[in-house]
């Protein structure tokens, strides 16, 4: 395989996979680092303030001119159509508080050799 440089520090290494871009793994590392402190410096720089804190903290920088919005609130989202056809259909009976009060079940035998919960009673 040919010589490639370290996208790093820049030496010469010959590689031992065709993919392999840094010279040692503390190259590699140091590299990965400085991309996460670029993308969440640039990730800070665009978020808006989200709270009182972040809000005071701008008042001490230059952007002391931009006001707070108060009274907002995001727009509402749109129920799911599943939901909506959910909330069209009428409402079912309540089976009632007393759980004694619902139907005899014992006597619903789907096979002929089947036993109830007391064991067979016939």
């Amino acid at each position: 395989m040919p010589q490639r440089t370290c996208a790093e520090c820049g030496e010469p290494f010959i590689p031992r996979e065709a993919k392999q871009r840094f010279c040692a793994p503390g190259c590699r590392i140091a590299w990965f680092a400085k991309e996460r402190r670029e993308a969440v410096r640039q990730l800070r720089e665009r978020q808006e303030p989200r709270c009182y804190f972040d809000l005071a903290r701008a008042d001490t920088a230059d952007e002391a001119d931009r006001m707070p919005v108060t009274g907002a609130s995001p727009p509402p989202l749109a129920a799911p159509q599943w939901s909506r056809d959910l909330a069209a259909l009428p409402p079912e009976r309540p089976l009632g508080f007393d759980v004694n009060a619902l139907p005899n079940m014992e006597a619903c035998n789907w096979e002929p050799d089947a036993e109830g919960p007391r064991g067979k009673e016939r």
